[in-house]
């Protein structure tokens, strides 16, 4: 008896650990689908921070004000070296950044830069803007519906002191 009870354990546990080893591969294999589209995700954080920068150096040019201007230009300057640094990087080499779930939802139609509602956001943030989602489906996220979901930090976002971040959708739910 007390071999057929060892027996069945041992193949029960060979079953669980067959199963764990064969979920390792397969989270191994959407690694590097999810590097890249978290790459590409952080390329698009990028562009969208050099147009706002952009837009507000050309909006000071024009109103003849030169506030600021130097701190502006610098800043686009490094943005514009971080863009570069991402387009030349292999996806195997970024480094997945922090990954966060929650219940979330937006209030418009969804696309890059769309302001993402958090639960226990308040008017002081956190803020979070889209950069991208899984297979790149914005009209999945109805306006006003809660979903859980995981989003993935992919880039700061210059807004006052207040936290504020660029996200790829990794996965949602209702």
């Amino acid at each position: 008896m007390k071999k057929v009870l060892v027996l069945v354990l041992l193949v029960l546990f060979s079953l669980g650990m067959t199963q764990c080893l064969a979920e390792g591969v397969e989270q191994k294999a959407q690694q590097p689908d999810l590097q890249s589209a978290c790459l590409s995700a952080t390329i698009t954080a990028i562009n969208l921070e050099i147009n706002r920068y952009q837009n507000w150096i050309d909006s000071r040019k024009q109103q003849g004000n030169s506030r600021d201007l130097l701190e502006l230009q610098a800043s686009l300057n490094s943005l514009k070296v971080d863009l570069e640094k991402y387009r030349n990087m292999d996806c195997r080499d970024y480094v997945l950044p922090e990954k966060v779930r929650t219940k979330a939802w937006v209030q418009g139609k969804a696309g890059d830069n769309t302001v993402l509602g958090v639960e226990g956001m308040t008017k002081m943030g956190p803020f979070y803007h889209l950069a991208g989602i899984v297979g790149d489906n914005y009209p999945s996220l109805v306006p006003n519906v809660s979903y859980e979901m995981t989003f993935y930090k992919v880039y700061p976002r210059s807004y006052w002191y207040m936290e504020s971040e660029y996200i790829y959708i990794a996965e949602l739910s209702k």
